[in-house]
């Protein structure tokens, strides 16, 4: 992950590898992808998205990431999340 940037403003993470080992893919982000927020919390660098990710991780049940894709913004909602 690297620090994003959208509208040449500095927002996000963005997704610049993927290892077979990675969880991201799971999760139904791609290279390139732009994860703007977890939860309705917004992502503003890769501390952010690491803390953000691991609560997700830790709390299970739902959560919601919002993506920045190509010139589309979606929202991924994953359920009955767990760490193996």
């Amino acid at each position: 992950m690297q620090q994003g940037k959208l509208f040449s403003r500095q927002r996000g993470v963005r997704i610049n590898a993927l290892t077979v080992e990675s969880v991201f893919p799971a999760m139904g982000l791609r290279k390139g992808d732009l994860l703007l927020g977890v939860n309705n919390q917004v992502i503003n660098g890769p501390e952010d998205a690491v803390a953000m990710l691991q609560n997700m991780f830790d709390e299970g049940g739902e959560a919601e990431l919002k993506v920045r894709r190509r010139a589309r913004t979606y929202r991924i909602h994953l359920q009955d999340l767990q760490v193996q």
